[in-house]
């Protein structure tokens, strides 16, 4: 067996060492049966954004760089070299447990990012929620300085 996991990308394997003209090795993005999917993200517990905390759209901001870390590393990971050709030597059964040890590495990445990012979109929703909020309150003084004018104008022609 003679299994490749990902690689740079481009389907071949090439190294040291590696015969030069032999076939590309299969570029396995996904092993089978490792990698289960995760369809609902495990519940978080998230701040209480307030005027006394951090702000929202500091959350979000070191939110976002964590997630585009995340997202990097799974890109290295993706491209750093796992193939069957280098456990063959060990005892049978070392391919399969790298293989499966990789993909819990990618489920692990995937669980990170998803934690990540329940508190950068509850951030996202706090401030969107607050520009709501001020649109509403703008809303409310304007129409008051409307009415407190119109007030005024009024009295000043009952004085006259």
């Amino acid at each position: 067996m003679n299994e490749a996991l990902p690689s740079a990308g481009n389907g071949e394997h090439a190294g040291p060492g590696a015969d030069a003209g032999a076939m590309p090795e299969p570029n396995l993005t996904t092993p089978p049966n490792c990698i289960q999917p995760m369809n609902e993200p495990t519940p978080v517990t998230l701040p209480t954004i307030h005027r006394n905390g951090t702000g929202a759209a500091n959350l979000e901001a070191e939110y976002q760089a964590v997630r585009k870390a995340i997202t990097a590393t799974e890109e290295l990971l993706q491209a750093a070299t796992c193939n069957a050709r280098d456990f063959y030597p060990q005892e049978p059964g070392a391919w399969e447990r790298a293989r499966d040890e990789r993909a819990e590495a990618f489920r692990l990445l995937q669980l990170v990012s998803n934690y990540v990012e329940q508190w950068e979109v509850h951030a996202a929703d706090a401030m969107r929620e607050q520009r709501i909020r001020n649109r509403e309150r703008a809303r409310t003084i304007a129409m008051g300085n409307a009415e407190a004018r119109d007030r005024h104008r009024d009295h000043s022609r009952d004085s006259d």
